[in-house]
């Protein structure tokens, strides 16, 4: 199994999308339309879902997780994504899931720092989980987040998600606040904000070296 960047020249985009739409719980998540609409977010680029930030674990040809992850604000901004869904056309409803899914942005992570390195999206196909592909993922963005310098990994899990909020603090990260924030109309409405310090990672690397 390897953990690459996504390639939307050569990687399957329907793939990508069904696992995206997937870590939503959309019930349409079957809809043409639908589908299409995140496959164009995620080939046309230079938004939160962007092909230039995700990277994906494969196994014999196939997609089997995802994870979506940026340093700063590059995530792309609600301007830049308002225009683009324009230009595409869509529907109301998943205009309101994706402009959901930016709230966590804007509106939960709102002092995010350009050297800050945020994590956006962790999905593993369902019959590939219990498996620590979504460890790996992490592992993976903490290496990217070290490689281009920045100062911490930020990530935001559901308040009532008690397993991946347990993962994230077998890995080391740490609550921002202890209470969850909440922002009227995003989906879900409660969520945690949670850090990862990457000069302990590189504390941790030292250590195990010396060991």
């Amino acid at each position: 199994m390897n953990i690459i960047k996504f390639d939307h020249r050569i990687h399957s985009l329907h793939r990508a999308a069904e696992l995206v739409l997937s870590a939503y719980e959309f019930s349409s998540a079957d809809n043409n339309q639908t589908r299409k609409t995140v496959m164009s977010l995620i080939e046309s680029g230079n938004n939160f879902l962007g092909h230039e930030n995700m990277y994906i674990s494969i196994e014999k040809d196939t997609i089997t997780g995802l994870i979506v992850c940026y340093a700063g604000k590059s995530g792309g901004t609600l301007q830049a994504l308002i225009r683009l869904l324009t230009e595409l056309r869509l529907k109301e409803l998943i205009s309101l899931i994706i402009l959901n899914a930016e709230l966590l942005h804007t509106g939960y992570t709102p002092e995010l720092c350009e050297d800050d390195f945020y994590i956006s999206l962790v999905v593993v196909d369902e019959r590939q989980r219990g498996k620590g592909l979504g460890t790996k993922l992490i592992h993976k963005a903490l290496e990217i987040a070290e490689e281009k310098g920045c100062s911490k990994v930020v990530l935001d899990v559901e308040s009532d998600n008690g397993t991946a909020r347990a993962l994230y603090e077998k890995l080391g990260f740490t609550l921002k606040d202890e209470n969850p924030k909440s922002v009227k109309g995003a989906v879900p409405s409660e969520i945690f904000t949670m850090e990862y310090s990457i000069l302990n990672r590189a504390q941790d690397m030292q250590n195990r070296i010396k060991v």
